[in-house]
């Protein structure tokens, strides 16, 4: 299918939701104490306290500040729990596999790693990306680890979520690449992330000329253009036992078109 198509999409969904009052920052799940407890008792996260600033959710802006903020291990520390969270929302899998994480790196120097991480992903998202899936995380797969480095890198050199809504949008509805596996060898998953990074990069030089003044800034980033994705795909893709009091107004709105079906159709 050809870019200017690609492009007219996401174009068109970048268009349906600054007529909204939708903030991309505060998309996340609500905080839910009794869901990570079990994680909550592990010696690193030993002085973690939800603070009444932070509202409800878990946003992407919230994870995105504490990692700007987390100068020290155990912020560090707290910060990656917050990402993890972030990344599982209600999965049953997210307690265990985030323990599961922890575990494995407690006598590994964890916070100082991310540290240096962060600082890699600061010029270099692909060697970022490639620490993360050399270092072999328990339970850090290739999809985990591009939410932890969509969290840690800084905003003048972000790099996006990869994970099975932006698989299924590029494959099943333009025949586009966008795959991380942990099958896959290391080089595959980090060529794939590059792919997708440079395609945000471009979505986002071509919707950005059409962007209200008042929301450019908050918005000039790879991670609002894997947003819109996400939710295209969510919406396009749903169950028809789901309620679309679910997904977002402005996608509600900005329902794929009639004609408007996957390359395999």
């Amino acid at each position: 299918m050809g870019e200017s198509i690609i492009l007219e999409r996401v174009g068109k969904l970048a268009q349906a939701y600054w007529e909204s009052d939708s903030s991309f920052l505060q998309h996340g799940p609500n905080w839910d104490e009794n869901h990570w407890a079990r994680v909550l008792g592990l010696p690193e996260l030993e002085h973690f306290v939800w603070k009444p600033e932070w509202g409800e959710k878990i946003s992407r802006g919230l994870i995105l500040d504490r990692w700007e903020c987390a100068d020290e291990e155990p912020e560090v520390l707290e910060a990656f729990f917050l990402t993890m969270a972030w990344g599982f929302g209600r999965n049953f899998r997210g307690s265990w596999k985030t323990i599961a994480m922890y575990d494995s790196m407690r006598e590994k120097n964890f916070g100082t790693y991310l540290l240096e991480v962060r600082d890699i992903a600061a010029t270099s998202s692909e060697d970022a990306f490639r620490s993360l899936l050399t270092r072999r995380v328990k339970q850090l797969g290739p999809v985990y680890a591009s939410k932890l480095l969509y969290a840690l890198s800084p905003a003048s050199n972000r790099s996006p979520v990869m994970d099975m809504w932006i698989e299924r949008w590029g494959h099943r509805l333009f025949g586009l690449d966008f795959r991380l596996n942990s099958s896959q060898r290391v080089q595959e998953n980090v060529d794939a992330l590059k792919r997708f990074r440079s395609f945000c990069e471009a979505s986002l030089g071509a919707v950005s000329v059409s962007a209200p003044s008042s929301r450019y800034l908050s918005e000039h980033d790879a991670g609002f253009i894997e947003y819109l994705i996400f939710w295209d795909a969510k919406f396009t893709f749903k169950k028809k036992w789901q309620s679309i009091s679910d997904f977002p107004a402005w996608i509600r709105n900005e329902s794929p078109e009639e004609g408007f079906h996957s390359v395999s159709e």
